[in-house]
């Protein structure tokens, strides 16, 4: 059995664009096909070149193709491989994802080490990218406003992890390889995707915050989802806060979320983040101690009235989520997140 992959893209003129692999769900019309998406998103195309093992979904080798190909052959060879060519090689695997490459780089890491940031290079070192192929994020090339993806199983479960990164789309480590850690939960993670110069807090393209709530909340009903529950990075912070009543989130973990203009007193707590009156025990919010963009972050949290629980790494980094991987912390998060209710 595999994973599903579904895809949503939200337009101004209320038309809803979808697409789906691996699934037999009838709810949804689909009204793009992999051909469009490879002709739309030319890095799609790149990531199929690179992923795929079947002929027919095969095109010809693209430049970049050929030049990752060169790459780990000089390396498998022992021949030495100029910074430029590892740099873009780095950016391209790192982007897109596919777990056989991504393997190449963590066998070759020493080699890799100097193009990547430290954050990076320890994550690839410790994250566990035995995912099977269809199981990998499949169309995060394509920047959806939704992805859902749904682990394989003969039972689909009934708890959903609504996930909103940072302004890139990323979480605080490139989606693709935070996918293999979250992709072990064992529920659907649904990836919210974020458009350049709009501020999540107001909603998809076309829709109100309300509007587009609710239509989180029906393609989630629509798959047999019950429970959601919430994860934010950095700006994806703060939208999961601005969702976090509206999908009515059973708990969320905020890595050090924050809207660029938070060092501005609100009226109210309410207005900070839009809650709404969420709970804010239900946030967990995870910061650094000693980085200083945290620490700001979390001065801000404090004139603003934002007091959740609170728990810390070590790590001087923004990238809390990255750092809750290397220091082992990210399990106990999700222990949290994922906590009974009775033990609430």
């Amino acid at each position: 059995m595999h994973a599903e992959h579904h895809l949503f893209g939200f337009q101004p003129d209320g038309k809803l664009l979808y697409y789906s692999f691996g699934s037999k769900n009838k709810t949804f019309n689909p009204s793009l096909n992999i051909w469009r998406l490879k002709r739309d998103f030319p890095a799609f195309g790149i990531f199929l070149s690179l992923w795929s093992k079947q002929p027919r979904l095969m095109q010809p080798k693209t430049p970049q193709v050929q030049a990752v190909n060169e790459v780990f052959s000089n390396l498998s060879a022992g021949r030495s491989v100029k910074r430029e060519q590892l740099q873009k090689i780095a950016f391209l695997l790192l982007s897109l994802g596919p777990g056989l490459f991504l393997k190449a780089m963590q066998s070759h890491l020493e080699a890799f080490s100097g193009v990547l940031t430290p954050q990076y290079r320890e994550v690839l070192r410790l994250v566990d990218l035995d995912l099977p192929a269809r199981s990998e994020l499949l169309l995060h090339a394509c920047n959806p406003d939704l992805y859902l993806w749904i682990p394989p199983g003969p039972v689909r479960p009934t708890r959903l992890l609504v996930c909103f990164g940072t302004k890139h789309n990323s979480l605080n480590t490139p989606r693709p390889i935070a996918h293999y850690e979250l992709a072990r939960l064992g529920v659907g993670l649904l990836y919210v995707g974020n458009r350049p110069n709009l501020d999540p807090g107001d909603g998809f393209p076309g829709l109100t915050l309300d509007a587009s709530a609710e239509q989180i909340n029906s393609i989630a009903r629509s798959f047999g989802f019950t429970q959601l529950y919430g994860l934010g990075t950095s700006l994806g912070g703060y939208a999961a806060c601005c969702y976090a009543k509206r999908l009515n989130l059973k708990r969320l973990l905020n890595f050090s979320g924050f809207k660029p203009d938070s060092k501005t007193p609100k009226p109210s707590t309410s207005e900070f983040f839009k809650l709404e009156g969420y709970p804010m025990q239900r946030i967990l919010s995870v910061l650094s101690k000693s980085d200083p963009t945290d620490q700001d972050i979390l001065k801000s949290y404090e004139l603003n009235g934002f007091v959740t629980p609170r728990e810390w790494v070590e790590s001087a980094t923004h990238g809390s989520f990255s750092a809750a991987i290397i220091e082992g912390k990210l399990g106990i998060y999700m222990d949290w997140l994922f906590a009974d209710e009775e033990e609430k």
